[in-house]
């Protein structure tokens, strides 16, 4: 059993626009740790989630993350999910044709939920209030 995703890493997606791509469909959570995704853009401030019309990109899910970053509060919108970064920089450049400074890496929360897992193994408690708030914005 796994602990839930915290809130500030909890990804949001709109089910208009959100579709299980092949490498997501049915996956344990486990698996789901392995996973990455291309971030399509950063912002301070909350974006519209519109999916891309080409016919290539529609079996991917997209979604838009929130988390503290250095105090502020920072929205990623992503398109995933992919087995591995190989995989999800082999889109790349189609996908740049429309975000061009789009790049691969983690699927968010990856980590917090790795750390999560190891603390359930082990006993602990997971962090919440100030604690969590000091382990997100200091773990990089």
């Amino acid at each position: 059993m796994t602990s839930p995703m915290p809130q500030s890493d909890r990804p949001q997606s709109a089910p208009s626009v959100a579709s299980q791509s092949p490498a997501s469909a049915g996956v344990a959570p486990a698996a789901q740790l392995e996973s990455f995704v291309i971030n399509l853009c950063s912002s301070t401030t909350p974006m519209a989630l519109t999916q891309p019309q080409l016919v290539e990109l529609k079996s991917y899910t997209f979604f838009v993350s929130r988390r503290l970053e250095d105090g502020r509060e920072r929205f990623r919108l992503h398109m995933g999910y992919f087995d591995s970064l190989l995989q999800a920089e082999e889109l790349l450049p189609l996908v740049r044709d429309l975000y061009p400074g789009a790049w691969a890496g983690e699927a968010p929360g990856k980590r917090l939920r790795a750390r999560a897992a190891v603390a359930t193994a082990t006993g602990d408690p997971p962090l919440t209030g100030p604690e969590r708030t000091r382990t997100i914005t200091t773990a990089r």
